[in-house]
C-alpha cells in the first residue's frame, strides 16, 4: 500500500467524529429537554441600592505618608 492511498473503510477518522458528534448532541438535547420542562421560576433577589462614591479623602495616615515621601 502507498502511503498516499486513503483507506475507504466504514471506521475512518472522520465517519467516528462526525458519529461522536451526533451521539454527543443527541445526547445533551435529551438531558436538556425534560429539565425545561420541570423548571421552576426563577426568584431574583432584590437589587440592592447604589452606594454613593466618596472620592478622594486625604486622611490622616495618607497625609503622614506625604510627609515621609517629600523628603
Amino acid at each position: 500500500m502507498k502511503p498516499t492511498e486513503q483507506i475507504n473503510t466504514p471506521h475512518n477518522r472522520r465517519g467516528f467524529l462526525r458519529g461522536t458528534l451526533a451521539a454527543s448532541t443527541g445526547a445533551v438535547l435529551a438531558a436538556a429537554l425534560p429539565s425545561a420542562t420541570e423548571a421552576e421560576p426563577v426568584v431574583t433577589a432584590p437589587t440592592p441600592e447604589p452606594q454613593t462614591k466618596q472620592g478622594y479623602r486625604e486622611t490622616a495616615h495618607i497625609a503622614a505618608y506625604y510627609k515621609t515621601a517629600a523628603n
